[in-house]
């Protein structure tokens, strides 16, 4: 399953930063000014207010697949020659879930509405498959084989 959520918090802060927190430092080598060096976790709980994250449904997605394979193969072999004959059986579902939105003005401000969006699809295919070696002389064979495929 391969799925993306999104979320989105409100953060806020002001001030000056307490020198305490910054590591001056200098780049050997190279004509630039000092530079300022901080941990950003220690900043951030310091002097920024983090809302409560709250999901984007816009930007979610979520794609599950179940896939099923058998196979079945006849060997057969004449007087000059060898082969096999074969099927290959494939049962592919998709499973899809995201959001749509719709957006309206309701007389002050644009509100946005979402609603589920699900989608199922399902496909099988049966994949044939033929080899053949032909024995022309001690020294020298001749190997022919055809199949349908199926790529993604």
């Amino acid at each position: 399953m391969k799925s993306y959520d999104a979320y989105s918090a409100s953060v806020s802060g002001s001030g000056t930063i307490d020198s305490s927190y910054l590591t001056a430092f200098d780049v050997h080598g190279f004509d630039v000014p000092t530079l300022v060096w901080g941990n950003y976790k220690t900043l951030a709980a310091e002097y920024l207010t983090i809302g409560t994250p709250v999901q984007d449904k816009s930007k979610c997605w979520r794609v599950k697949e179940d896939n099923f394979e058998g196979s079945l193969m006849l060997d057969f072999a004449g007087s000059f020659f060898t082969g096999n004959l074969g099927v290959r059986f494939v049962s592919v579902t998709t499973h899809s879930n995201a959001f749509s939105g719709r957006t309206y003005w309701d007389g002050t401000q644009n509100v946005t509405e979402y609603s589920s969006v699900n989608d199922n699809s399902r496909y099988f295919r049966a994949l044939p498959s033929l080899n053949l070696n032909f024995e022309l002389t001690d020294t020298l064979k001749l190997r022919a084989g055809a199949e349908r495929l199926s790529t993604r």
